[in-house]
């Protein structure tokens, strides 16, 4: 896919983001992310997603969902809309990694910290657009969305692998929610 195809792809959600340089952070997310991101289903087994959400293009339709609740999210929590810019971009990176660097057909448990990774070396590459900060509070909602359901253990077959973080306050909480729904 050509850059501007991905980006047409989250038209929509991309307009939710107001703040005109994390707007182009977002594009820059969505433009240098996987092939892989724009084609395979939100989960290969379809035990963890709903029936839309499987298939081909299954993840960018769970992305779209996930980025629009969270724009709602943003509005139960009061957030201000800085605040609900960074929460639309956590939710259109959440699942980016998904099937990690390079697709193998099936979710990579660690997809979280390959995307809190990736938002964290696109600021590096794009100082002008995020600050370290915001980009650091994007990256720790992307760490801890699964937090809720790895501590159940459910999702580790190796119970000496570490858990993944509970989201700490509410914009963490925020992101987990709108993926969850």
């Amino acid at each position: 896919m050509t850059r501007g195809e991905k980006i047409s792809v989250f038209i929509n959600e991309l307009n939710y983001i107001k703040d005109n340089n994390l707007n182009a952070f977002a594009r820059e997310l969505i433009a240098n992310a996987e092939d892989y991101f724009f084609t395979v289903p939100a989960s290969s087994s379809g035990k963890y997603h709903p029936q839309f959400s499987l298939g081909i293009g299954g993840l960018v339709r769970h992305t779209r969902c996930v980025a629009y609740f969270a724009m709602g999210a943003g509005e139960s929590y009061n957030f201000d809309q800085h605040t609900t810019d960074l929460l639309v971009i956590a939710a259109l990176a959440h699942d980016i990694k998904k099937q990690g660097h390079i697709s193998n057909g099936h979710t990579v448990r660690e997809h979280p910290l390959y995307g809190a990774d990736y938002v964290i070396e696109m600021q590096n590459k794009f100082p002008n657009f995020i600050t370290k900060e915001d980009a650091e509070k994007i990256a720790g909602a992307i760490r801890s969305h699964m937090g809720k359901w790895e501590g159940t253990r459910e999702w580790v077959k190796d119970t000496t692998k570490e858990l993944f973080p509970m989201p700490k306050d509410g914009f963490e909480q925020a992101l987990q929610m709108a993926d969850y729904v």
